[in-house]
């Protein structure tokens, strides 16, 4: 039978409130070791080089996942929402492949983001290639919200920017290509579109991953000059609808090397 909080008798609810409070202390007085310990337990791919303070204010140094340096990440944690079974902070990340600040949380099945502003150093990915050349540039996302699960995504106000053509559009243009686009899910699925163009033409990459991770992407190309539609016949585009067009499917395993 469950216990409505109204109906308890004064002394009651003061003993309720008191053991909360009890609780709350308690977890909010654990090392940073200790959650870093755990972390690194359930997660094989997560290095943390050192941690100091307490869960209430955390900070990691030299965090690495498969090998990409993230950088050191600091963490204001909640401890109310420790005691409810979700993993609520607030991080900042600096030094190393990754610059975030905003909101994070975490449960068993579920990874969500709020008023979060993250930079991410494509340069670092070493298992996939570009259309066969290293990833360059960085990829930024700005988020109101964003929501990952087992289930499917949930996202509002999600928009990716990013440079990752820029080094081979100035091979044949010396001027870059900025793309940009919102995250939107739908029916559990995760889109992303990118658009951008410059005077050497337009282009368009859609990327959907379900949430089993695999994924699907699409990118369309109006090149303005021959040879570069000639150069990107080579890495695998084919003519479509007036467009060039190149799709890719596969699942997600992992961005190290």
């Amino acid at each position: 039978m469950k216990t409505n909080f109204k109906e308890l008798a004064p002394d009651g609810r003061l003993l309720l409130v008191a053991l909360i409070i009890f609780i709350v202390t308690l977890v909010a007085s654990i090392p940073a070791g200790v959650a870093a310990w755990f972390a690194q337990k359930n997660s094989p791919l997560l290095t943390i080089s050192d941690a100091s303070g307490t869960l209430w204010n955390a900070k990691f140094e030299g965090v690495s996942y498969n090998r990409i340096v993230l950088g050191d990440v600091t963490a204001k944690i909640q401890p109310i929402a420790l005691v409810a079974g979700r993993l609520t902070a607030d991080i900042t990340s600096s030094g190393g492949a990754l610059a975030a600040n905003g909101r994070i949380e975490l449960t068993p099945s579920r990874l969500s983001v709020r008023r979060m502003k993250a930079e991410f150093n494509l340069g670092t990915i070493r298992r996939y290639t570009f259309f066969g050349a290293r990833y360059q540039g960085v990829a930024r996302l700005d988020a109101k919200f964003l929501s990952l699960s087992r289930s499917g995504c949930k996202s509002d106000g999600a928009i990716v920017t990013t440079n990752a053509l820029d080094s081979l559009a100035k091979k044949w243009s010396g001027t870059g290509f900025p793309l940009k686009g919102p995250v939107l899910c739908e029916n559990g699925v995760m889109n992303l579109h990118l658009a951008g163009d410059s005077r050497e033409g337009a282009a368009t990459i859609n990327v959907s991953v379900k949430p089993d991770l695999s994924f699907t992407m699409i990118a369309s190309a109006e090149p303005k000059r021959r040879e570069v539609s000639k150069t990107l016949e080579l890495f695998g585009f084919r003519p479509r609808a007036g467009k060039l067009s190149y799709e890719a499917v596969g699942v997600l395993k992992g961005v190290g090397s």
